[in-house]
């Protein structure tokens, strides 16, 4: 029976949360503040561990991230939550973060996938870790590698630079782009939270086939080549897990350049809407906060081209728009925009 640890000095919730996950044939351990964990951690071991940051009386995650720091708290991950509406913690590096009112079957998802979680190994005669898919290569460039902080408008590589890291992003966006011959400026990718981005080579050091820029204040890290290529060649799953990914970039590549052939402006600017509402977004009904000429850029359409859909789309009542910002009030009937 896997053993769950919830730190809440709230007895009703606590106790309400038990009994739900006993039902659901878990063990459940209660700690009331950050200072009895330890203790509980020593006498049975801990498969996942739910953190009720939203409880006025437990605070400080410098507290928590001393205890994720630790050796007896290192092998398990966290489920944390948080209030609604308040910005997730990225200080600290949790497979899962939560907000309140809690969903019960949510948490009971969350915590399945959780367990999935295997921790990273270290080989046999050996200090290399072993790392067998995508979410542990990312947790394993959480813990070792630097943090950067990058400037809304920054640039993180260069087309035609040497191609020498990879990059993870924590919080923000990152846009990749293309200039033609004119100057005009293509954006070939868009990347989030937690996203992948930058691998272009598995064999040898090559060159940035592209330009990589924030779009918004963002936290990355970034991840030597070399290492990527000798993680890949180690393991055949991860490899299969990028060879997905850069399939699925380019049959959404393909489809893009459909719509820059074919589709109408109209028809452009309402696919750059939903894709920003259904794969950039946290929320499909949080704001678009970009300048009309990103947006453009993505379209693949002029600025004044995009002002004067948005006039329409608003006019509509399918988006509503306040200075930069634009969010979507009707994603069913977008789909449908010809």
């Amino acid at each position: 029976m896997k053993n769950i640890l919830v730190i809440d000095t709230d007895v009703i919730l606590s106790k309400s949360l038990k009994t739900f996950l006993e039902a659901h044939s878990y063990e459940v351990s209660v700690a009331p503040n950050l200072q009895a964990v330890d203790k509980l951690i020593s006498q049975k071991k801990v498969d996942v561990m739910i953190y009720n940051k939203s409880n006025p009386k437990l605070n400080g995650s410098d507290s928590l991230s001393n205890l994720r720091s630790s050796q007896s708290a290192n092998n398990f991950p966290v489920i944390l939550i948080s209030d609604n509406g308040k910005k997730k913690d990225n200080q600290l590096k949790y497979f899962d973060q939560l907000e309140t009112p809690l969903n019960y079957h949510r948490l009971l998802r969350s915590i399945e996938q959780s367990l999935k979680k295997k921790p990273l190994k270290k080989s046999e005669g050996t200090n290399e870790i072993d790392i067998s898919c995508l979410s542990e290569l990312k947790e394993h460039i959480f813990k070792t590698e630097e943090k950067s902080f990058v400037s809304k408008g920054e640039t993180i590589y260069k087309q035609h630079k040497n191609a020498t890291c990879i990059y993870l992003i924590e919080e923000g966006l990152i846009k990749t782009f293309r200039m033609d011959e004119y100057g005009k400026e293509l954006i070939t990718g868009l990347y989030k939270d937690l996203d992948l981005f930058g691998f272009y080579s598995f064999k040898n050091i090559s060159m940035y086939p592209e330009t990589a820029k924030a779009l918004k204040d963002s936290t990355i890290f970034k991840f030597p080549i070399k290492s990527f290529q000798k993680i890949l060649g180690k393991n055949n799953d991860i490899a299969m897990e990028f060879a997905q990914i850069l399939s699925d970039h380019v049959s959404s590549l393909k489809m893009h350049m459909l719509d820059l052939a074919y589709a109408s402006v109209l028809k452009k600017t309402t696919n750059t809407l939903l894709h920003f509402a259904e794969n950039v977004l946290k929320n499909p009904t949080d704001s678009i906060n970009l300048s009309r000429s990103d947006l453009a850029s993505v379209a693949g359409i002029s600025t004044e081209s995009l002002i004067r859909s948005l006039a329409q789309l608003k006019q509509n009542n399918l988006i509503a728009v306040n200075g930069r910002n634009i969010k979507v009030l009707d994603l069913k009937k977008l789909h449908y925009i010809k």
